[in-house]
């Protein structure tokens, strides 16, 4: 038995979860595709070309990928495989036949991961090191707060928390090398962000007012994602 949630953690964009509890004997489940096809479909409707929504299967806790054993869009006549990566990222494609046809997406589990969440998050499009300008950063802001907009809908913009600007992932090299020096802050464009949980936070204040200026990225950013306050 699956029971679908809408729920958003932490600062990552998820507005949907399925809580896998014990599954029936067969260990398969499925899915209606235009569900997935309406969050991807965003993408296309808002002009996005620096984010896109992504789908990861994850583990309870939201840690550690559940690995399928089956993943398959199916029509009548159609038969399309999805990949998943080893982050727990399934790689579903944006089809307008797939929907037409009312195409269904089924996923089996093994039997030691039987309490799983799939989680819908953002993700990048373009390369971090690309990105050498405060430009660019607020460019990928603008968009994942459309992207946030977009995915929640009429009611659901009604109680999503405020979009404040985006969070920056720092690797764990990086993490060590300012520990080590005894250092809590992160330095950006002659500005000291405090680092928490691995982690900084810029708001869309601050992307306005350092327009045109240079950055570099490539010495210990990961990953970049929306920053929501309540």
């Amino acid at each position: 038995m699956i029971t679908i949630m809408v729920n958003l953690v932490r600062n990552l964009l998820i507005l949907f979860v399925f809580l896998c509890t014990p599954w029936a004997s067969a260990q398969e489940s499925t899915f209606a595709y235009s569900d997935f096809y309406k969050r991807l479909a965003v993408v296309k409707k808002e002009g996005l070309t620096r984010v896109s929504p992504a789908f990861f299967l994850l583990d309870k806790h939201g840690q550690q990928p559940c690995e399928v054993t089956k993943a398959v869009i199916e029509t009548a006549e159609r038969h399309v495989t999805v990949l998943q990566k080893p982050t727990g990222e399934l790689l579903i494609p944006y089809d307008a036949k797939l929907k037409q046809d009312k195409a269904d997406l089924i996923l089996g589990l093994r039997r030691d991961q039987q309490d799983c969440t799939m989680s819908l998050q953002t993700k990048l499009m373009v390369p971090i090191e690309s990105v050498d300008r405060v430009d660019g950063l607020k460019k990928i802001a603008d968009e994942l707060e459309k992207l946030m907009l977009g995915q929640a809908g009429f009611w659901g913009k009604l109680f999503l928390p405020d979009f404040n600007g985006i969070t920056l992932t720092l690797s764990d090299a990086l993490i060590d090398h300012l520990a080590s020096q005894g250092q809590s802050r992160y330095t950006l464009v002659n500005t000291d962000f405090e680092v928490e949980q691995g982690q900084i936070h810029i708001s869309k204040q601050w992307l306005a007012e350092h327009i045109g200026m240079p950055i570099s990225l490539t010495d210990g950013v990961v990953d970049i994602k929306p920053w929501l306050v309540q």
